[in-house]
């Protein structure tokens, strides 16, 4: 299969495609001297509904009559946002410390508390500062999404490198295939279910996304890394890598996964046989925006730390389950490959199919890493229901029901519709003794089923693989989380 290189530009200041405010300490970068410098920027952020350092400048002076008037000089608003980008600690009379002054009134906290007192504050003592419940758990949430980036080493990368024309952000290529089938909206409406993919394809997803995974009372990304930078640092897995010695790894439906992307980099590149070689580090996916999110981030990373120099980074959109002989002949181009699909994503997706792709684009010696998420005699298909309640994931949902509620000629507002979506367990796995959730909402009279997520007895999953022609050689789950699980596979 051939494909066709589309420039990417690189995204422009306040332009929406990359979040301004950091979720977490960029890297390489000085110490703010502001204690909790990220937190307390989330929670302004959260609080006052501001989406870039302009703004939020902006609001604050503008909700002190004695600054009102000179907010609104651009002047002023540029030297406090320029001074909130490097976090510094107030020292002089000038926009910085009057910003600082006016924050109190702006938040709608207590008269008593001065800007001094945020300044000084620990991130935790700045939350409890909310009365209102309201703002008190947006200022909690707010902390837990940056605490859960700093975490995952999700840090900010986008501003350092967003002026400098020299920068790897300046533009990069997503190519794309020839063939991109997916299911349409109205066709699903028809067969009751509709595409995963469409959830993705939305010009917000990769910010939905982003929020899903921070959010604190969704675990599965964070337990995912650490299961599989277990696997990536155990034994066995370093033993196969020895033995099949992959010059290519090829993430499977991998947008939207930057951190993961960043551990297997540093392990695979550190392995002695890419010593002086170049590793092809291949990221596949249907949606634009997830590798548009993940390239701007592994590329703006590159420049700041100086990494992966000896990598060639390559986004490809193309559908996962129709990889061919093409896909074939581009990953095997230097030597075996690693093929990767982390997150429980197969998981979403028909497992027969994923696999008769994955087995025409792999050769024999080529290496399987997948995550999982297990039952085990541990999960019920309610407390894995319950995980998938979330306003972050009706928010990943939104556009599509939005377009599927116009499709069927609904006038119901998306946000009510959303309330009434449910969760059943159905046997559509094909993996045996598998707890598969479906997310069904009823739009004018009939059922539409939004998406699965299966749930796997690992020794089920692990011989369903195996019968695929892939001999297993390692399991890894993560420490807390034992359901989630990385299985290693080589091709026979």
């Amino acid at each position: 299969m051939a494909y066709s290189p589309k420039r990417h530009p690189r995204p422009r200041q306040g332009s929406g495609r990359t979040p301004e405010f950091p979720l977490a300490a960029p890297s390489r970068c000085f110490k703010p001297g502001i204690r909790d410098y990220y937190e307390k920027l989330a929670v302004m952020r959260a609080v006052l509904g501001t989406t870039s350092y302009p703004d939020l400048a902006k609001t604050v002076f503008g909700r002190r009559a004695d600054l009102a008037e000179q907010a609104r000089t651009e002047e002023r608003i540029k030297l406090a946002a320029d001074m909130m980008r490097k976090g510094s600690k107030p020292t002089r009379k000038g926009p910085w410390e009057e910003f600082w002054d006016a924050l109190p009134q702006a938040l709608r906290l207590h008269e008593s508390i001065t800007g001094t007192r945020l300044v000084e504050c620990s991130a935790d003592e700045f939350a409890a500062l909310f009365e209102e419940p309201t703002q008190n758990q947006a200022a909690v949430e707010a902390i837990s999404r940056v605490r859960r980036a700093q975490r995952i080493g999700l840090q900010a990368v986008s501003t350092a490198t967003r002026n400098t024309t020299t920068s790897p952000l300046f533009g990069f290529d997503i190519h794309v295939g020839n063939q991109l089938p997916i299911q349409t909206l109205e066709d699903g409406l028809r067969a009751g279910k509709i595409d995963q993919a469409h959830h993705y394809l939305d010009p917000g997803s990769a910010r939905s996304w982003t929020s899903l995974i921070l959010a604190s009372h969704y675990e599965n990304y964070e337990r995912c890394q650490l299961s599989l930078e277990k696997m990536l640092s155990d034994t066995r897995f370093l033993e196969a890598v020895a033995t099949s010695r992959p010059t290519a790894a090829v993430l499977l439906a991998g947008g939207g996964a930057p951190t993961k992307d960043k551990a297997i980099l540093s392990r695979l590149l550190s392995q002695p046989h890419l010593e002086n070689s170049t590793l092809n580090y291949f990221i596949l996916d249907i949606s634009f925006y997830m590798l548009e999110s993940t390239m701007t981030w592994l590329r703006g990373y590159i420049s700041q730390t100086k990494l992966f120099r000896n990598a060639t980074l390559r986004a490809f959109r193309t559908n996962v389950l129709e990889l061919g002989q093409g896909e074939r002949d581009e990953f095997h181009r230097t030597g075996a490959a690693l093929f990767i699909m982390t997150g429980g994503t197969i998981g979403n997706l028909p497992e027969a199919l994923a696999m008769a792709s994955l087995n025409r684009a792999a050769q024999r010696g080529d290496l399987f890493l997948v995550g999982i998420d297990t039952i085990d005699g541990q999960a019920t298909g309610i407390e894995i229901a319950n995980a998938y309640r979330t306003p972050e994931l009706d928010a990943l949902l939104r556009p599509a029901v939005q377009a599927a509620l116009n499709l069927a000629e609904s006038t119901e507002p998306v946000d009510t519709a959303l309330m009434r979506k449910t969760f059943t367990l159905t046997q559509e796995s094909e993996v045996p003794d598998t707890n598969c959730v479906a997310a069904t909402l009823e739009i004018s009279g009939k059922r539409l089923t939004l998406f699965t997520s299966a749930r796997y007895l690992e020794p089920r999953f692990k011989a369903f693989v195996e019968s695929k022609g892939w001999e297993w050689l390692s399991t890894i789950a993560a420490g807390d989380r034992p359901h989630f699980k990385q299985l290693l596979f080589r091709r026979n």
